[in-house]
């Protein structure tokens, strides 16, 4: 394992929708993160006062955006709804397939609520 995250996608899938998937990245990297910090939140200042707003009912679509890369997604008509970045918020977190890849991104992603550590290397 190196210092670099794989570009190979990982796809999810649900055992009573074997003709669908929904490719995801293997791991967030740090430019990642950023990317999904910088989506949800905001930091201000103005004089000695530093204000942070956070969009916190933007977190599971932009955790989304950052993560899935590709799917094969079967619309109503039962055709395959082409990927489009702008379709994620429309998504239903409560469908089971979407629920699936919410929890491997969050398993695949163990620190992703931690605190990175503090400290550098030792020499």
């Amino acid at each position: 394992m190196g210092s670099f995250v794989s570009k190979e996608p990982f796809r999810v899938t649900v055992e009573d929708r074997p003709d669908e998937w929904v490719a995801i990245k293997p791991k967030m990297s740090v430019g990642d993160r950023g990317t999904l910090s910088d989506a949800i939140m905001t930091v201000s200042t103005a004089g000695k006062e530093t204000n942070v707003s956070v969009k916190a009912g933007q977190y599971l679509a932009a955790m989304l955006r950052v993560n899935v890369v590709d799917w094969r997604i079967l619309g109503d008509d039962g055709q395959p709804v082409p990927f489009k970045r702008e379709l994620i918020a429309d998504l239903d977190p409560d469908d089971t397939l979407i629920d699936a890849v919410l929890g491997e991104i969050a398993r695949r992603n163990p620190t992703l609520t931690e605190t990175p550590a503090k400290g550098g290397s030792e020499s």
